[in-house]
């Protein structure tokens, strides 16, 4: 049944039509229309009701078919109702999913009895606060992206797709995925998961890592907060240190891209481990803006170092403001990383930067001929607030 791009609809109604399959509902509006009442579509595999400023409750059916309906009725065992495979409500206004005529709490998506869903979109719906029981098996991309309101997910989702980019995009008050069970068989980018997800937690993000583990190799942007979070650290209950946790990439050895990964203000740790990026040296290639801005005061002297094939690092501290402690402890931060090749701004406004060594980074010929195009300046972003105490 295709009932889709209906302006005002007021009424919609579907009784003794069992053998329904498929209902297009989407794009639809109505100022008045409340309910979806589908509780009798016994046969429902797949419904759109994507982009429709229409009903706010969707009534699946509860049991198989009208017999099991009949036997609940009487107070008989019945078999529950799971047939749907396809669900679409992204920007739609659907607030709540219930089963049969037992209404449920608003806001909640209650997809338990779902055990079949193969194909589902919820981004852009900017008013369930929490989704549970999923039993999702399919396209992960942008699944969740700009749920605002989203808090909370409980359930297990397995990834057909390799790409997991936009995930939880913009999903500014998600932060309790303790229910969640990844199953990312060859999942190779997360690029933008976290992206403005402004209550993300350090577990949150490990989670999410660990489950795509040595497939992963694209992970730009993964926690890029522009200007609207506090960070990578999350909420409060979090916050048991302000060091990034030096296994973060444990099972990650093949992420080659890391550009933006934690920019404007998705870096709310006061200290980076210098073997933070240990696990996947030998591939990491772009550290562009990685840990731009943010609450850095110290960095370890290690970071940088023995990374092969490691070329970009451009804007990488840009605007640590506090960063006091990295060039003075060590004598070549870039040692053995010989293909580094663009450097430029890497430590705009890092004010309280102290690089009383900085001549021993550069005196090496080979390293030098990766710089001889960069003056001093450039390098440090033409910030005169930049204390360079050479010695």
């Amino acid at each position: 049944v295709n009932a889709n791009n209906c302006v005002d609809i007021n009424v919609f109604e579907i009784t003794n039509c069992p053998a329904i399959e498929t209902l297009n509902f989407s794009h639809n509006s109505s100022p008045v229309m409340q309910d979806l009442k589908l509780h009798t579509v016994y046969s429902l595999k797949h419904l759109y009701i994507n982009n429709s400023a229409t009903s706010k409750t969707i009534r699946l059916p509860k049991y198989l078919n009208e017999e099991e309906a009949f036997k609940a009725a009487q107070g008989q065992a019945a078999l529950p109702w799971n047939g749907l495979k396809t669900l679409h409500v992204a920007s739609a206004t659907t607030t709540k999913i219930q089963y049969g005529s037992a209404d449920v709490d608003n806001n909640i998506f209650d997809l338990t009895p779902l055990e079949q869903l193969t194909s589902l979109t919820v981004s852009g719906n900017t008013k369930v606060t929490e989704i549970k029981g999923l039993n999702y098996k399919g396209n992960i991309n942008s699944l969740f992206n700009n749920c605002q309101a989203l808090v909370k997910i409980s359930g297990v989702i397995e990834a057909t797709s390799t790409n997991g980019n936009y995930m939880y995009q913009n999903c500014r008050a998600l932060n309790n995925l303790d229910g969640v069970t990844y199953i990312f068989p060859n999942v190779t980018a997360l690029a933008y998961a976290f992206c403005s997800a402004k209550q993300c937690t350090t577990k949150m993000l490990k989670q999410l890592l660990d489950a795509a583990g040595d497939k992963l190799t694209d992970i730009n942007n993964i926690c890029q907060m522009y200007n609207s979070g506090t960070g990578i650290l999350g909420t409060a209950a979090d916050r048991s240190g302000r060091d990034m946790p030096s296994n973060l990439f444990e099972k990650c050895p093949n992420i080659s891209n890391m550009s933006h990964a934690f920019a404007w203000g998705g870096n709310n740790y006061t200290n980076i481990p210098g073997n933070l990026l240990d696990p996947c040296a030998e591939k990491i290639t772009d550290l562009t803006r990685a840990f731009q801005g943010g609450s850095l005061i110290t960095v370890g002297a290690g970071l940088l170092k023995n990374k092969p094939n490691l070329t970009n690092v451009s804007h990488i501290f840009t605007g640590a403001s506090n960063l006091a402690n990295y060039m003075h402890q060590d004598s070549n931060i870039f040692e053995n990383s010989p293909k580094i090749s663009n450097t430029s701004y890497m430590f705009w406004s890092c004010g309280k930067l102290k690089c009383t060594n900085l001549e021993n980074t550069f005196k090496d010929k080979k390293m030098s001929i990766l710089f001889k195009n960069v003056n001093l300046p450039e390098f440090c972003g033409y910030d005169s607030s930049v204390n360079l105490l050479v010695k």
